[in-house]
């Protein structure tokens, strides 16, 4: 029963419609897939430019939190500085 159902449209897998001409469709719909590869292929570049990508932005992140946690270090830093002269000075 499910052997006549194809998927039809953006290729998506969302929409399913019957198929009338049984698996002389099948063409159709492999090419359909291949044009997408080829599509996301010009689109976003093959595997290594994805990955190159995504090792970048994570650089990137990293580069920022790294950034934050050294301007919060040296914030806490002065604190600690402030605080320890309002301890020298009750003291004294």
């Amino acid at each position: 029963m499910m052997k006549n159902f194809k998927l039809f449209g953006r290729f998506n897998g969302a929409r399913l419609a019957r198929n009338p001409r049984g698996s002389r469709d099948s063409g159709f719909v492999c090419r359909l897939a291949e044009r997408s590869d080829a599509y996301d292929f010009i689109e976003n570049g093959g595997i290594r430019e994805r990955m190159t990508a995504a090792r970048l932005g994570r650089h990137r992140t990293q580069n920022e939190e790294i950034a934050a946690l050294k301007a919060e270090n040296a914030s806490l830093k002065r604190e600690i500085a402030a605080l320890k002269e309002r301890l020298l000075v009750n003291l004294a």
